[in-house]
């Protein structure tokens, strides 16, 4: 039985499958790199979120006590929450009071961040 399936001596090479190897794992450590990108996006994605909603929950409570109450400031001395710091001010043109609220903070790169809000509230 001379050329049948038992004597078919095809495959591959230990150099074919070396490069192959070689190959695979770059592609993972590709994939591997791009992981690691994504999970800092998502951890600084997580902090402006945090200080966005910060900055929120500021303004709306200056919003809420109305417009008499609120008197003209310069810049706050930073409030620390966590890791974030946050300061407000209030100027008054005619009718209109203008808040702008800002949080700090410093991210894992050393880097200073902020998130400025503004908002008018009229007489």
């Amino acid at each position: 039985m001379k050329g049948g399936l038992l004597s078919d001596k095809s495959g591959f090479s230990l150099i074919e499958v070396m490069i192959a190897i070689c190959i695979l794992a770059f592609g993972i450590l590709a994939v591997a790199s791009l992981q690691v990108s994504a999970i800092r996006g998502n951890s600084s994605a997580n902090r402006v979120t945090a200080a966005t909603t910060l900055a929120e929950q500021r303004m709306e409570a200056l919003k809420s006590t109305g417009f008499l109450s609120l008197a003209n400031t310069s810049w706050t001395s930073a409030e620390t929450i966590g890791r974030f710091s946050r300061q407000w001010q209030i100027t008054t043109t005619g009718n209109l009071k203008q808040i702008d609220v800002r949080v700090m903070w410093t991210d894992p790169l050393g880097i200073s961040r902020q998130v400025n809000i503004s908002s008018y509230l009229a007489r």
